[in-house]
């Protein structure tokens, strides 16, 4: 029939691109949360009838960061990347809920960031940032080794724990 694309029929090999892939999906769309982590903790991530405090924001920062680094101890890199980027993104919410600065992007993320280096006179925390932001690319490109995953991964430990000070 003209104009209805053809049926794919059973049994047809899976294009070489897509093998594989889903292990590369978030936990949730894989079937299962890694780590030990409760369905219902990652829950209250995402609840969105509760309104979301500074001290929510901690430690939804604190849970990432551990969680990242059971992924990186497992081999995940992908994974562990992303949440080393979510516990410092959670960080930055955290100090801008306290201050009443927006937080729902990038661009505030970096404004925040700004900010608390001008404030601190701490310029470092910026490319701690970008270490951070680096992982967060990592998500969606992997292109990091394993080495330059834990070298970040130490700069974003710093960042957090200069965060935590603030």
């Amino acid at each position: 029939m003209k104009g209805v694309p053809p049926q794919r029929t059973q049994g047809m090999p899976t294009p070489p691109s897509f093998r594989g892939a889903a292990r590369n999906l978030p936990p949730p769309l894989r079937g299962g949360i890694k780590g030990g982590a409760s369905k219902a903790n990652a829950n209250r991530h995402v609840n969105s009838t509760h309104m979301t405090t500074a001290q929510d924001y901690r430690a939804i920062s604190a849970d990432l960061f551990e969680q990242a680094n059971i992924e990186l101890e497992a081999g995940d890199l992908i994974q562990a990347s992303e949440k080393f980027w979510g516990a410092t993104a959670h960080s930055l919410k955290s100090i801008a809920e306290d201050r009443g600065w927006e937080h729902k992007s990038h661009a505030h993320f970096y404004r925040i960031i700004r900010n608390l280096a001008n404030e601190t006179d701490d310029k470092e925390i910026i490319y701690l940032f970008n270490a951070a932001d680096s992982l967060h690319s990592n998500f969606y490109e992997n292109w990091m080794q394993e080495d330059e995953i834990r070298h970040f991964s130490a700069q974003v430990s710093q960042l957090i724990h200069r965060l935590a000070n603030i």
